[in-house]
């Protein structure tokens, strides 16, 4: 046992072993530091790497083999736990032409960010929601879900869950893997709370239930990219939307919170640097994106992490890039532990 310090008695060491206790005065700067100082670097997922995984996995796993045929994001900081940020994973899931993913449920939040669909759909608690380019789509904690793909062709996707939030730090994950056959009979739940709030309208006379998860469960890219359009760009040339419960104005989820960022050709982005975790997943375009000391290009369908506290700025080479950024933003919003912080200074790029 390491000493405690030169003062300390053999019997303190002693009874402090037997109690199973350790001295805070020697642990202290373990325990809290001025800021935090996490060793985790970003880390990316070149399309032109994942693809011949996809490819392979797509044709030797069967959906009898597997209940989803995904590939996740595993970032080497984590190991041997698979995940790819302290509180999220990512991960690309196919099906092929003709195939189902069965309905199951968990206490883990998930959304899909749609990289390559025309056609096919997800269901959540009973309701369809059709599968384009570019479409998010929410199955909130403890929804049945399912997905197929009806269309001749591959359909890909990322998924996001916040798996190593729930079941790693609260241990509080539960899985159900099939949906009893009578599940529609209760499922309607999510369209009735649905008509409340579609459009933005409501009866005067009618009172409408407040639920955790955004009640809009799928924001097509049509009406994102419209939006995008309508805001105007901050000072450095970007563009950045937030996906949010229309009842609320805040995040999708409790643990989970999306944006979409539109960048413009050849503006670097001010660095910013937040306490919460992102992954991000490029929709379109090329550029690069400085992440604490080091520069990552990018392509499209390209994935990276920005860790917790880092500096990141981005930039464009195309007339236009978007990117999606999956985060656990809201999760510290709530706990009280968000801090934000925005650089004066450009990048030189």
């Amino acid at each position: 046992m390491v000493s405690v310090n030169e003062n300390t008695s053999y019997g303190l060491e002693r009874a402090m072993s037997q109690a199973r206790v350790k001295p805070l005065w020697v642990h202290y700067r373990e325990l809290g530091s001025r800021q935090p100082d996490s060793a985790e670097q970003a880390v990316t997922w070149r399309w032109s790497e994942l693809q011949e995984a996809i490819a392979r996995a797509a044709e030797d796993v069967s959906m009898e083999d597997a209940e989803r045929r995904v590939l996740v994001l595993a970032n080497p900081a984590f190991a041997p736990q698979i995940q790819t940020t302290r509180n999220l994973i990512g991960a690309i899931q196919i099906l092929n032409p003709g195939e189902k993913a069965d309905e199951h449920r968990h206490t883990m939040s998930a959304i899909r960010m749609i990289l390559d669909a025309d056609g096919g759909y997800t269901s959540v608690d009973g309701e369809q929601f059709e599968m384009s380019h570019g479409d998010l789509i929410l199955t909130p904690n403890w929804t049945w879900h399912a997905h197929d793909n009806t269309t001749s062709k591959r359909v890909i996707w990322f998924d996001g869950l916040d798996v190593p939030f729930v079941r790693y730090a609260l241990d509080a994950g539960f899985l159900e893997p099939h949906a009893p056959q009578d599940f529609l009979g209760f499922a309607s739940r999510l369209a009735e709370r649905w008509r409340w709030v579609d459009h933005g309208l409501v009866g005067s006379d009618q009172t409408m239930p407040v639920v955790p998860h955004s009640p809009r469960i799928h924001y097509p890219w049509k009406a994102t990219a419209a939006m995008l359009d309508r805001l105007e760009p901050s000072a450095d040339g970007h563009v950045l939307m937030r996906y949010v419960h229309p009842q609320t104005g805040q995040a999708v989820m409790p643990t989970i919170d999306c944006f979409m960022l539109r960048l413009s050709a050849g503006r670097q982005t001010l660095r910013r640097r937040s306490t919460n975790n992102a992954i991000c997943v490029v929709l379109d375009g090329e550029g690069a994106s400085q992440i604490g000391d080091s520069t990552f290009s990018w392509k499209k369908n390209d994935i990276f992490t920005i860790p917790h506290w880092t500096w990141a700025s981005h930039r464009a080479e195309t007339d236009r890039a978007h990117i999606f950024t999956m985060t656990d933003r809201e999760l510290y919003r709530r706990l009280e532990l968000l801090r934000e912080e925005t650089a004066t200074d450009a990048v030189d790029g």
